[in-house]
């Protein structure tokens, strides 16, 4: 599913105009970007926790050349899903 498939059914699902469901879309996914950027948690109830984590810096290999590569730390995000989005994506609801 992509950004334009998500307005498509917000825009059926509320009776919205396009342009509305655009900014609708928009400023939801604007939201989340703006808190993780804040490095705070976000928590959709029954779909999952959105996290900012830190990884330490390591020592990885060029497949190629077998050269030790220095990787430096950086900051990524982490999705942990709902136990409920979990049963639904393994059919067991």
């Amino acid at each position: 599913m992509r950004r334009n498939d998500l307005i498509e059914k917000a825009q059926k699902r509320f009776s919205l105009t396009k342009n509305d469901a655009i900014v609708l879309v928009d400023s939801v996914l604007h939201d989340v970007e703006q808190a993780l950027s804040a490095g705070e948690r976000v928590e959709l109830y029954n779909f999952g926790i959105l996290e900012v984590v830190e990884r330490a810096a390591r020592t990885s290999r060029n497949p190629h050349t077998g050269e030790a590569v220095s990787v430096p730390a950086k900051k990524t995000v982490r999705f942990r899903p709902s136990s409920r989005l979990k049963k639904l994506i393994n059919n067991e609801e």
